[in-house]
């Protein structure tokens, strides 16, 4: 199944929708100027989310500052090290000791419900749904 289109003829709901009816597994980007949002599905459920460019807010650590998990100024420093050696924010505060896995795990998910939040507030964007 090949779906593709704007979202001036059907909205994200009810893309969403059909996706999830029909129990498809595959891979739906919505792209507009700005960057795009793209949900890995599995048997009709959101098994992933990716986001470029994510927002502030919508960035791992400030999801992890927002819900008290680590201070602003940890924050900093850990995107400090991650400049010098790429290593991923949340590797880093666990090595710390700041969090760990079920912190790291709640925040992702966290961060995959807002960026698919964002999408509901998208009126122009086109998308396409690849199995």
């Amino acid at each position: 199944m090949a779906l593709k289109g704007t979202l001036k003829e059907f909205d994200v709901p009810d893309i969403l929708q059909l996706i999830s009816l029909q129990k498809k597994t595959g891979v739906l980007t919505f792209t507009r100027k700005d960057g795009f949002i793209t949900l890995l599905f599995e048997k009709g459920l959101i098994a992933g989310v990716d986001a470029f460019p994510k927002k502030l807010g919508q960035r791992y650590g400030s999801v992890l500052v927002k819900q008290g998990k680590i201070s602003e100024a940890q924050l900093n420093e850990a995107l400090a090290i991650q400049k010098k050696t790429n290593q991923k924010i949340g590797e880093i505060l666990e090595q710390k000791g700041l969090i760990d896995e079920e912190i790291i795990n709640e925040a992702l998910k966290t961060q995959a419900t807002e960026i698919i939040f964002s999408l509901f507030k998208w009126k122009h964007a086109e998308y396409h749904f690849k199995v």
